[in-house]
């Protein structure tokens, strides 16, 4: 989908500038003129396909009628993200936030202006719409009744408003004013009173009558706090008058309400019932609901108190009838909330139908479900053919197309590889589907809400569509919609496998027949190849064998060499004295000093004699059957000492040296036997392949306890071996060089301490420095 469609770049023409220059001049003091002046604009700008003048005649028209140009803030927003004119678009959704708001949805409001904060805070962002989006943060804290939070949000848009350098009187106001509506709230009444003075004093300057009336009215409460009625009357009243001026029917209303609220406290029931049916009024145009409710309800009293009882009767008819549509509104919505359709989510993903039925059948009760979760009139389910077309696969009460042209579609395919889905409330003008909906058969969609799906080879769409009626997607219904992508994924994925599946078991099939002739020609080898393991470990065994015996009749050779000597001279002096004895009566001295050699030769012989045959016992221990042994508490120096000294001398004879480090107080529960077999193994293969002529070197042996493991290392610093051969050092066969023996030397000791004992081997190498291998046995 590598496609990059045309971005025009966002530029209002010269005329159009000016007449948005005229618009924001009338913004503050002259509200309907600029709507109307709003209006006529964005009308010229969708008949002239102007997308640039529509954004910034909707940005506007949002500031006067926030509550009432949602729609054609969508509309301007689905330029910004199909064009990527993310400034705007920050801006847009601060002034979307700011509709909700307005209307008390504080849920979607706080999205938004999430939305416009990180949007607004990359690197090409703009100061001033980040701005705007901490003060509706922080006026929805306020909303919520959180006024701490508030308080810092508005002091960090101030800090930032002032760092930036920025000169908006009209946004220093906005932030002063509601900065001090919060400290009001948090009883810091000294400082909410300098930061409205300071709000009214830039307000008047620079002329902005809205926010000069919102400053008068909030000094108004002050004052009214502090018991001070005149000047909360005075302030309440210029607040009034302007309000009246520039038609500003929000903050009219709450100070027709605050002035009804005096003068009963000054004791005029009659003027607070008139400035309060005005205020009613003037609510229910709006649809100010929950003040006009408090209006009544105050008004009710007040006509009660004057002994106007059929005024107060019809006061409180009217606001039981409205609290009675506020509730049939709540419960007719109850079902319809977010945790009721996140339920109906989690229902969905462990559906059997879902997790192991036909995909097909799954994919389409996703369709419908799709339908009920997101209030959608149809869906369907499409396959992107590259270069080709987008195919329709599956369909829910849609009319769309079987297929859409390639071309058509690029432009959106594009788009959702930056985007994780599109929001397209007003389709039919959306710059991105308005092409593709040429294609439908009978009346296009108004809304649609699109979203990209893999199953790891192919690509597709998930298109869900309003027809009637338009449907404003929130922030909520795009998370939702991410998870219910994820479902159609998990079913896509399961239908890919199938396929392929049933392609392996037909490639499976054909391998079958030449498996089973191959397997007779493996077994035939394996009994030829297992036959020469065999024969390979008895060499091996044999060589291993020859290597101790010729170690033992070295170390048998000196006891008994010396215990030989030691009785010859033994038989010599017994000769001796025999013969003194048979010739003549020998001397005394004569016969202690022959009897003195006698002992000494006889001791000789006994100790050498009782050497050898310790050398005969341990030779009987490490030839046992090792893996008949038993495990016994045995000192570890002394079954390592054991093993050198059987290759100590033909170490040394080639100029090599040898070195035991261990302490002699360690003792472990093992095998001795089974250890010094594979010991001897190891050690046999540094004689013959790690010190070749005429290379000498030192051999190492070392034990410590770690970790409750007993760790044993043998190390040399002989040639080595090459990286390729490390991975391969344990494998049966494994020969570096021809002729240099069967391959099992490092294979049996591996064995050994693995299947017999239980433990871990391990080799590292560097060739040309060092070979070493480390044994770890369990406790």
């Amino acid at each position: 989908m590598d496609v990059m469609p045309t971005q025009p770049p966002f530029v209002i023409p010269p005329e159009a500038a000016t007449g948005l220059a005229e618009v924001r001049a009338l913004l503050n003091n002259q509200k309907q003129d600029a709507i109307r002046r709003c209006e006529a604009l964005i009308r010229q700008a969708r008949a002239e396909r102007q997308p640039a003048v529509l954004v910034a005649a909707a940005e506007l028209y949002g500031l006067v009628v926030p509550e009432y140009g949602r729609s054609t803030l969508y509309e301007a927003l689905q330029y910004c993200q199909a064009y990527n004119w993310q400034r705007a678009e920050a801006r847009l959704c601060e002034q979307i936030a700011r509709s909700f708001y307005t209307t008390g949805q504080y849920r979607p409001a706080r999205q938004y202006w999430q939305q416009a904060l990180h949007l607004a805070s990359e690197t090409d962002g703009e100061v001033e719409t980040r701005v705007y989006a901490e003060v509706g943060l922080g006026q929805v804290h306020d909303a919520l009744g959180d006024h701490a939070a508030a308080v810092s949000s508005h002091q960090l848009a101030l800090t930032l408003a002032l760092e930036a350098g920025l000169e908006d009187p009209y946004l220093l106001a906005k932030i002063r004013i509601n900065l001090a509506v919060n400290l009001l709230a948090c009883g810091q009444d000294d400082e909410a009173h300098r930061a409205l003075t300071a709000a009214l004093a830039g307000c008047r300057a620079a002329q902005l009558l809205d926010y000069a009336a919102e400053a008068l009215s909030r000094l108004g409460e002050i004052a009214l706090r502090a018991g001070e009625l005149n000047t909360a009357r005075q302030h309440f009243s210029e607040a009034l008058q302007i309000t009246r001026l520039i038609d500003y029917y929000w903050a009219q209303t709450s100070l027709l309400h605050q002035l009804s609220l005096l003068a009963a406290a000054s004791g005029d029931l009659l003027q607070a019932l008139e400035l309060n049916r005005e205020g009613m009024g003037l609510a229910e145009l709006i649809g100010y609901q929950h003040l006009r409710m408090q209006m009544l309800e105050e008004s009710a009293s007040y006509a009660e108190q004057r002994g106007d009882l059929p005024a107060a009767l019809q006061h409180l008819q009217q606001l039981l009838r409205l609290r009675s549509q506020q509730t049939n509104t709540a419960a007719s919505t109850e079902g319809d909330t977010l945790a009721d359709r996140e339920r109906q989510l989690l229902d969905l993903a462990s559906h059997e139908l879902v997790e192991h039925g036909d995909c097909t059948a799954a994919l389409q009760l996703l369709l419908e479900q799709a339908c009920l979760l997101f209030g959608c009139s149809g869906g369907s389910l499409w396959l992107i053919q590259e270069q080709d077309a987008l195919l329709c696969q599956l369909r829910h009460a849609s009319t769309a197309p079987a297929q859409l042209p390639w071309h058509e579609g690029a432009a959106l395919l594009h788009f959702l590889q930056r985007r994780t889905h599109l929001n397209a409330p007003l389709a039919r003008e959306h710059p991105l589907t308005e092409p593709l909906l040429g294609q439908w058969h009978g009346a296009p969609p108004q809304s649609l809400l699109i979203a990209p799906v893999s199953d790891g080879s192919a690509s597709w769409l998930i298109w869900l569509e309003r027809g009637e009626n338009r449907q404003y997607w929130l922030p909520d219904d795009e998370t939702l919609f991410a998870r219910f992508g994820e479902l159609v994924r998990r079913v896509l994925q399961r239908r890919r496998q199938q396929i392929l599946g049933a392609e392996l078991a037909e490639i499976n099939q054909a391998l079958q027949q030449d498996n089973q002739a191959l397997a007779v020609h493996v077994a035939q080898r394996g009994a030829a190849l297992q036959q020469a393991l065999t024969q390979l470990a008895h060499s091996e065994r044999l060589a291993t064998t020859g290597r101790l015996m010729a170690g033992m009749a070295h170390e048998l050779n000196t006891p008994l060499g010396i215990a030989v000597t030691a009785a010859s001279t033994l038989a010599s002096s017994l000769a001796e004295l025999s013969g003194l004895i048979r010739h003549g009566r020998p001397g005394r001295e004569d016969v202690l000093q022959e009897l003195s050699q006698q002992a000494a030769a006889a001791s000789l012989c006994a100790s050498n004699v009782q050497r050898a045959a310790d050398l005969v016992q341990r030779y009987r221990t490490l030839s046992g059957l090792q893996d008949q042994e038993s495990a016994v508490i045995s000192s570890v120096h002394d079954v390592l000492q054991g093993v050198i000294q059987l290759y100590r001398e033909p170490l040394e004879q080639r100029g090599h040296q040898v070195q035991l480090v261990a302490d002699p107080a360690l003792r472990w529960c093992l095998k001795p036997a089974a250890l010094q077999q594979a010991l001897a193994q190891l050690l046999g293969n540094v004689i013959e392949h790690t010190f070749p002529a005429p290379r000498t070197g030192l051999v190492t042996l070392a034990a410590h306890e770690g970790g409750g493991r007993l760790r044993l290392q043998l190390r040399d610093n002989g040639v080595g071996m090459p990286a390729a051969a490390v991975r391969y050092a344990f494998d049966p066969f494994y020969l570096r060089q021809l002729g240099s023996g069967g391959g099992l030397g490092l294979y049996s000791a591996y064995n050994l301490i693995t299947a017999v004992m239980g433990g871990e081997i391990s080799l590292s190498s560097e060739a040309g420095q060092f070979l070493q291998i480390d044994i770890t046995l369990p406790g």
